[in-house]
């Protein structure tokens, strides 16, 4: 396996389990399910159940029962339980009251000639956020920040190479990284405005 093909156009649960399959011919059906339902999320390639059990998955990350259920039920291949289904409408009816607060505070900056989006959630994790962004907003690069976290996305514009200034990573169209005090009483860094310009400035070069 090309290893940095891998990384541009795999996921990750999806490499290790190509490694086990080939080096210890590991053929096991549910795993390489969870492993495609990840890649589809990670390559933006979302059926209704991977997305189905990520927003489950995302949203119960501090939900210690809640998490030995997704596990029981993802061991048995159990995808389509209802159970899924009734957390992730919870989940959607929750996801809507946040994103009407968050589309009220967008902010909309430009640098170097790129449209940036930039969008805060202290609830959500930000790829709930920016993959609504990314799916509706016209931008050049999407920001979604929680606390010291950082997606960004997008279309066109290689955002890896933007996040790995930052000591961060990802996919060409899909990345993320952590940045210390990003937020000043609600109010973008002048800082990290200033560094992302300088980042801007050498791509387009």
């Amino acid at each position: 396996m090309d290893f940095t093909q891998a990384i541009n156009n795999t996921c990750a649960s999806k490499v290790v389990n190509q490694y086990l399959n080939k080096k210890f011919n590991w053929n096991d059906n549910i795993s390489s399910e969870i492993a495609k339902y990840a890649n589809e999320i990670d390559n933006n390639k979302i059926t209704p159940t991977s997305d189905r059990l990520h927003r489950v998955v995302v949203a119960n990350q501090d939900n210690f029962w809640n998490l030995y259920k997704i596990t029981d039920l993802l061991s048995k291949g159990k995808f389509e339980d209802p159970w899924f289904y009734e957390q992730n409408e919870k989940r959607l009816k929750l996801e809507k009251k946040e994103l009407d607060r968050v589309l009220e505070n967008l902010k909309r900056i430009e640098i170097e000639g790129f449209k940036i989006i930039i969008s805060y959630s202290e609830i959500f994790t930000t790829g709930a956020i920016i993959k609504y962004l990314y799916n509706n907003m016209k931008a050049d690069i999407y920001l979604s920040i929680n606390k010291n976290q950082v997606s960004i996305r997008s279309h066109t514009l290689n955002v890896r190479d933007i996040a790995l200034h930052f000591d961060g990573g990802g996919h060409e169209y899909r990345a993320g990284f952590y940045c210390k005090n990003i937020l000043k009483n609600e109010k973008i860094n002048p800082q990290f405005i200033e560094s992302l310009k300088n980042i801007l400035q050498n791509l387009k070069n």
